[in-house]
């Protein structure tokens, strides 16, 4: 009959025991927040990498990261966000929200439901303020041409002394239907099937290497 010498087993099996309890857990909620993190941005990507926006592109898209206590991470379009009602249209589809002036315009049906106004060049947003005021007091300095007058011409239009023509402040326009593009759930399987094990194997390492 061996013998064999078996001296540091214990110390092995508490090692691997504390593994299973403490570090994969761990390492499964730090993977969890990576593709949590990594789903929000290749949807931001997908989503909005064609806009030309003069700002720097707000965070709708929020997570909420998987802890101890909730092993899970959720991720939502934050309603609160200004930016949800700028790039709504972008991430849901359908016509872009109408604002101020715009609905000012269509209470005094000065602009039909299918259009909205384009700014042109060099035009002040603080101006759309002034010109309802104007509008309301039937001032003569700003006027309107809709498009059943003219549709090549159809916009707000200014007065200014020192020109003869008046000068275009905004565009009347048929609204633009935008196609639905926010698809999280698919986006989350793709993310999880290309780099989960990834995320969970680089973050079980990791717990291991820092396991106290």
């Amino acid at each position: 009959m061996k013998s064999f010498n078996i001296i540091g087993i214990n110390e092995l099996i508490n090692k691997f025991d504390n593994i299973e309890k403490k570090q994969t857990p761990y390492a499964e909620i730090l993977a969890t927040n990576d593709l949590a993190f990594s789903i929000q941005n290749k949807q931001k990507i997908e989503t909005l990498a064609n806009l030309a926006f003069k700002r720097k592109l707000p965070n709708v898209i929020k997570i909420i990261k998987a802890t101890k206590s909730n092993p899970f991470a959720e991720i939502y379009m934050d309603k609160s966000n200004w930016g949800y009602f700028a790039l709504k249209q972008h991430y849901l589809g359908g016509d872009r929200h109408n604002k101020g002036l715009e609905k000012f315009l269509k209470s005094k049906n000065l602009l039909k439901d299918n259009e909205i106004l384009i700014q042109t060049p060099g035009t002040k947003k603080s101006l759309s303020k002034k010109i309802m005021q104007e509008l309301n007091s039937k001032s003569k300095q700003f006027f309107i041409i809709d498009s059943n007058m003219s549709i090549k011409k159809a916009g707000i239009y200014t007065r200014i002394n020192d020109y003869d023509k008046p000068i275009l402040l905004f565009k009347i326009v048929k609204n633009a239907t935008y196609k639905k593009v926010l698809d999280l759930e698919t986006t989350a399987k793709k993310e999880f099937t290309l780099n989960g094990m990834k995320y969970f194997k680089d973050r079980l390492e990791y717990a291991i290497k820092t396991a106290k």
